[in-house]
């Protein structure tokens, strides 16, 4: 049989659709509406103003609140979005703004097209002027904190050195300064390092206020964990290669570390490979490939027989060969690498599966930026920021968005230090820049004061003394 006998063969067997097959379909696309694909944050967030919306037309005898949103005017936003404000704790003008961009996303998913755009410019003017005025909402912008290398170093340096606050384990310890490092190498948002709960309030909390107006739709699936990809959309060992390349003049090999991100913002509309490249370094705080390597060994990971690190550093590449990976074994391809701390009956301990949820790590941030004297809790994005700021500087910009994970280049004027990163002054006067005073003042290290208290003891006999007879505390 030749190939063009076996191409007609193949096209015999496939059943090809009528004409009146395509009319149909036609007339099914033409009434029905294009859903968008969202993530599954935006869905939830979708789902809360949806509900929001049905508790307005409930309250106003508006029985069909479907057929409500798809005749909505102006004027019936405009009293929807009042209605928020009387019956909510909304005190800044981000969070009302917030309400309505999600309203514009549930009718654009219901009817199937966006509100006029001379009725969406009024809405925002109604917005702006008259609901500000009348509710005195705040409209001022929450700085936003950009960490470079020198914060990192005291962060670190204090919680290996200095850090007497208790940890479930010594993994605990060894995970937390692993994802501050992969944050600040990769750029990456914490959904792409630690686990992001399907029903989580965050977002909720943040711009609606009170989580208990939510209806708990999901229950904890804690004990249902298993290695399915679907379940555990954080990092694995199965996104990490540890490579060994050949050092001829040195005592040992180099030893390089790939991180390959897949859960990033956007992955699943637009899969695309992101692999970061990472080499060892001289300060042991800052080397992230030491961490993995003691993971791997505390998780039995190496498919070889590795069992040291004497073992790794007596692993040559030999002729002709350029590189040697260190393989992980396949059971623990999809094993999380910063996993959940729970109790049991010998204590609390790491788990073996449940991956590191995105709440404990902010935890470990607010604990570790108290003792380590920070006036406010490190977030993950200041981390974000800085690397941003730090790319920026060396790279083109095709690079930064690549970094970044941005389609568009003008995305990054939202991560941008605030604090203008150049000496102007010096520039119109024609005097040399003070880059160093100009680094220390835009970044966060300047804040940081040791003598801070961190704990209850820390505190003056008179403070404590003072806490214990407080209303709030004896309430308590």
């Amino acid at each position: 049989m030749t190939v063009s006998d076996s191409y007609a063969s193949r096209m015999k067997a496939k059943i090809v659709p009528s004409p009146e097959y395509y009319v149909q379909r036609r007339r099914q696309l033409e009434k029905s509406i294009i859903q968008k694909r969202h993530a599954v944050s935006t869905k939830n967030n979708i789902e809360y103003i949806k509900r929001r919306w049905i508790k307005h037309c409930d309250f106003l005898g508006k029985k069909e609140y479907l057929k409500s949103l798809h005749a909505a005017r102006k004027e019936d936003v405009m009293i929807f979005l009042e209605w928020i404000l009387h019956n909510s704790k909304i005190k800044k003008f981000s969070s009302l703004h917030e309400n309505w961009r999600l309203w514009c996303q549930l009718y654009r998913k219901a009817v199937g097209r966006s509100l006029h755009a001379k009725s969406c410019q009024d809405i925002n003017d109604y917005m702006n002027k008259d609901l500000v005025e009348r509710f005195n909402l705040d409209r001022s912008v929450e700085e936003k904190p950009v960490m470079n290398v020198d914060d990192l170093y005291i962060v670190l340096h204090y919680h290996w050195t200095k850090d007497t606050t208790p940890y479930p384990d010594g993994r605990q310890i060894i995970q937390l300064a692993f994802v501050l490092l992969v944050s600040a190498y990769t750029a990456s948002r914490p959904g792409a390092l630690v686990y992001v709960e399907k029903n989580e309030q965050t977002n909720v909390q943040r711009f609606f206020g009170s989580v208990s107006e939510v209806d708990a739709t999901e229950t904890d699936k804690m004990d249902e964990w298993d290695l399915r990809d679907e379940d555990l959309k954080t990092l694995c060992y199965g996104q990490i290669s540890l490579i060994l390349l050949p050092n001829p003049g040195g005592i040992r090999d180099h030893l390089v570390m790939e991180v390959d991100l897949k859960h990033t913002k956007g992955h699943d509309k637009r899969p695309k490979k992101k692999i970061f490249l990472m080499s060892e370094v001289k300060q042991p705080f800052f080397d992230i490939a030491m961490l993995v390597v003691a993971m791997a060994f505390l998780d039995g990971a190496f498919e070889s027989k590795i069992r040291s690190i004497e073992d790794i550093f007596a692993s040559r590449v030999e002729s002709p060969r350029h590189s040697l990976q260190l393989r992980f074994v396949k059971e623990k391809l999809n094993l999380p690498i910063c996993r959940q701390p729970i109790s049991t009956h010998c204590g609390i301990s790491t788990h073996e599966i449940k991956p590191l949820k995105y709440h404990t790590y902010l935890y470990y941030l607010e604990r570790l930026s108290l003792a380590v004297g920070m006036p406010r809790a490190m977030k993950p994005y200041d981390l974000r920021r800085g690397t941003g700021e730090a790319v920026e500087k060396t790279a083109p910009l095709p690079l930064l968005q690549q970094v970044m994970g941005h389609v568009y280049a003008s995305t990054f004027q939202i991560y941008m230090n605030q604090r203008v990163q150049s000496h102007v002054q010096a520039a119109f006067l024609g005097i040399p820049s003070e880059d160093a005073l100009m680094n220390i003042l835009s970044h966060q290290s300047r804040y940081i004061d040791p003598r801070a208290p961190s704990h209850y003891d820390d505190l003056p006999a008179t403070t404590r003394a003072s806490l214990s007879t407080h209303p709030e505390i004896v309430g308590l």
